[in-house]
């Protein structure tokens, strides 16, 4: 989901169910592995997920 409310910002979020033990505790992660967690998790989606994918890693806000 992509949402765009200012001109030079926009927010991106990366939504799925998944009941695993890895997903249950990634929010408490490092950042660089959250990144990956959801890079492998989003990297085949369609629509604009690759440049989203992509470009989080240069994201000052994560």
């Amino acid at each position: 989901m992509r949402r765009s409310h200012h001109a030079t910002e926009k927010q991106v979020y990366f939504v799925m169910r998944e009941e695993s033990a890895e997903a249950s505790v990634i929010h408490r992660a490092p950042i660089e592995q959250q990144q990956k967690f959801w890079a492998g998790r989003f990297s085949d989606a369609d629509w604009r997920t690759e440049r989203f994918v992509r470009r989080m890693k240069d994201a000052p806000l994560f």
